[in-house]
Parts: structure tokens; sequence; C-alpha cells
């Protein structure tokens, strides 16, 4: 047991020790106190700020008739312009073939681009088919950006809301070493402690309140989406149907024209026989008329004592030409023969008729 005097040392001895360090000491720990007001306060506005950037998210979320129909039709312009550019490819395609048909030159041709351009029509209603999974797909992008933001900026509402508590807790523990009043630092951390509470409530609470009315709204949106898919489907599936009707109709005009070429070329190749018989046969007349003609000219020569002539040959020889001036003296006397002879037969007949003798028993020369 230690002796009551140097029990007494040892309590002076400590009493020194604690009065020269707590001297120099009681500035630190008012600066402490300072820093970890300031730290709180920091900590309460960014805390405050995130749930007001949280409370506005979920108080701005649409939930009118006219919302849900502006989302929608932002959503299929969106599309629309995703999809133009293979719509306008099909209506292109099939234009194209629509005029390959009027020029094609024979029948495989034309039903080569009579299928292109059905294929095409129908390309066109796949294009509408796209263009309404595509809405779907912008559906659920635009409603998990949402919920992505919403989470964001629940988190940060949550972890703000933390950092805040905990700045509350380490005020209370600087002011506790500082000196300050129990009753004082207890009563002011109360404080502290029940703001962060609520903000910690509210960014715990909020987040699925600004979900829930999220899902709602998109559940809406989703009704007229698929609503305004179903009508583009309608409208496509009756365009593509129209397409094919043209498509068809240009092919029948192809097919008729090119059938209507093959019988006027058929028509031309059997005219150019007929005409040439036709000419053959009036050529035949008109040779026919030519000797009737000449025949008459003969006739009426015949009958006018002038015999024609039959053409000289050029060939002659002179020999043969003095021949016939020879012989022309004897050749008239000939004729004059022949006359007489005529003459006598004549008579002879007539006295046979007189004397009603036969003729054949009369000298031929009396």
């Amino acid at each position: 047991m230690a002796r009551p005097g140097r029990m007494i040392l040892l309590a002076a001895g400590l009493l020194v020790t604690c009065s020269g360090s707590a001297a120099p000491a009681e500035v630190p720990d008012q600066k402490a106190v300072q820093n970890a007001s300031l730290a709180f306060e920091h900590a309460l506005h960014r805390a405050t700020k995130a749930m007001e950037a949280l409370d506005a998210f979920a108080s701005s979320v649409p939930g009118t008739k006219a919302d849900v129909e502006a989302e929608a039709a932002s959503i299929e312009k969106r599309v629309a312009d995703e999809v133009a550019t293979e719509e306008k490819a099909a209506d292109k395609a099939f234009r194209g073939h629509l005029s390959a048909l009027e020029d094609a030159e024979d029948a495989e041709a034309v039903a080569e681009h009579g299928k292109a351009a059905k294929r095409s029509s129908k390309e066109v209603a796949k294009v509408a088919a796209r263009r309404a999974r595509a809405m779907r797909r912008a559906l659920r992008s635009a409603k998990q950006e949402k919920k992505e933001e919403v989470r964001s900026l629940g988190r940060e509402a949550r972890r703000a809301a933390r950092e805040a508590s905990a700045a509350a807790r380490a005020l209370e523990h600087a002011q506790r070493l500082s000196g300050v009043g129990e009753r004082t630092y207890e009563a002011e951390y109360g404080e502290h402690e029940r703001q962060t509470e609520h903000l910690m409530d509210r960014a715990a609470d909020l987040p699925g309140d600004a979900k829930d009315s999220l899902e709602d709204f998109f559940e809406r949106v989703e009704e007229a989406v698929e609503a305004r898919a179903s009508e583009g489907r309608a409208k496509a599936r009756a365009h593509a149907r129209d397409l094919v009707r043209e498509a068809k109709e240009a092919e029948e005009k192809a097919k008729n024209r090119l059938q209507a070429a093959a019988s006027q070329a058929k028509a031309k190749g059997a005219e150019e026989p007929e005409k040439a018989e036709e000419k053959s046969e009036s050529a035949e007349k008109d040779d026919a008329k030519d000797a009737k003609d000449d025949a008459k000219d003969a006739k009426d020569d015949t009958k006018s004592g002038a015999p024609e002539e039959a053409p000289k040959e050029e060939t002659s020889s002179l020999s043969a030409e003095g021949a016939r001036e020879a012989s022309a003296p004897w050749a008239s006397m000939s004729y004059v023969l022949l006359g007489l002879v005529g003459a006598a037969s004549a008579g002879a007949v007539a006295a046979r008729a007189r004397g009603g003798h036969s003729a054949r028993h009369q000298p031929l020369l009396g």
C-alpha cells in the first residue's frame, strides 16, 4: 500500500501535467468543432439538393392523356426517321421494276421484272413490320432511360443523406471533446439527426414512388404505341396490296404489248406474199391483155391485105438477098398459074352445079 505523502505528490504532479497540457489544447478543440460544423452544413446542403432533384423528377412524371399521346408521337417520329431510308429504297426498287416492265422486249424479261416488282411491293410491308418492332424497342429504351435516371437520383440522394448523418455524428463528437455541455451537444445532435433521417427516408421512398409513376405512364404509352404500330401495319399492308395490283397490271400491260407487236409482225409477214401474188396476177392480166391486143392487131392487118413481114435478120448475107431477087420472076409466075388453076376449079364447080352432075365425075380442068 502506498504512503499518503507519496500519493499527494503523485496527485499534484498529475494536476500540473493536466493543467499544462489543457491550456494549449483548447484552441484546436474549438477549431475541430468549427470544421465539423461546416462539414455538416455542406453535407446537409448536398443532401437537400439531391432530394430536391429527386422530388422534382418524381413530380415531373407525366400522367395526362395528352402527355401519353405526345410521348407515343415522339417515339413514332424518331423511328420513322430511322426507317425512312429503308422505305425510300423499297419504293425506289419497286418503281424501277415497273419502269423495266414498260421497256421489256420479251416474255422472259416481263416475267422476271414482274416477280421482282411483286417482291419489292412485299418489302414495303416488311419495312412497316420493322417499323413496329423499332417502335417497341424505342419505347423500352425510353422507359429504361427514365428508370435509370430515377435510380441514379435515388442513389445520389441516399448517399448525400448518409453523409449528412455521418457529419452530424462527427460534429456531436467534436463538441463533446471540446468541453461543450452534454445537454447542449445532445440537443443539437438530436436536431441534426432528425433532419438527416428525414432526408434518408425520402431518399428511400421517392425513387419507388417515381418508378411506380413511370410504370403507369409507360404502360399507357405502350398502348398508344401499339395502336399506332397496328395502324401503320394496316396502312402498309393496304399499300403493299395496291403495289401488287399495280405490278400485276403493269405485267399484263407489258404482255399485251408484246402480243400486239407479235400479231402485227405476223400480219405484216402474211401481207408480203399476198402483195407479191397480187402483183403477179396483175402482171399476168397485163400480159394477157397485151396478147389480146396483139392478136386483134394481127387480125386487122390480115383483113386489110397487108400481111406483116417477118423481121429480117441483120446477119443475112448479100448472096441470099441476090438469090431472092433472081427468083422473084418465077415467084410471080407461080402466083399467075395458081390464079388460073383456081379460076378453072371455080368454073368447073359452077358447070357441075348447072348440069346436076357430081363434081367427082368431072375432070378437074374441064
